[in-house]
């Protein structure tokens, strides 16, 4: 369980560093793991119940894009992966926005933080 959702928490970081400008430059894997391994550090230090909500909020996001393309996030194309990030990021729902928010400034603080991202600046 914890290995699947390191894989999960993986995979979204991937598709929000994507996102960035220097990610041709700092392609890594060791960048990716030290901030997957980050995130799930923060998940892991909040409160009990804000826990419990981070992670059914991460459920959810991994398992609704099965209503659109019939396959989780881990599974889709970066493409889809990014679409489905956008939806999130434009719902009428506030928490969903607010999770993706959460998620993406985490994800990304702990990249431009990373010393080998930071050196390429």
């Amino acid at each position: 369980m914890i290995k699947t959702r390191a894989l999960h928490i993986q995979v979204l970081v991937t598709t929000v560093v994507q996102e960035t400008k220097l990610f041709e430059v700092t392609r890594s894997e060791k960048v990716i793991s030290d901030v997957t391994e980050f995130l799930e550090l923060q998940i892991n230090l909040l409160p009990k119940v804000l826990r419990i909500a981070v992670r059914l909020a991460f459920s959810l996001f991994k398992m609704e894009p099965i209503i659109f393309h019939g396959k989780t996030f881990t599974r889709l194309s970066q493409a889809d992966r990014t679409k489905h990030m956008k939806r999130w990021d434009r719902s009428r729902l506030t928490a969903k926005r607010d999770f993706i928010r959460y998620v993406r400034s985490l994800v990304l603080y702990n990249y431009y933080d990373h010393p080998h991202v930071r050196s390429e600046i």
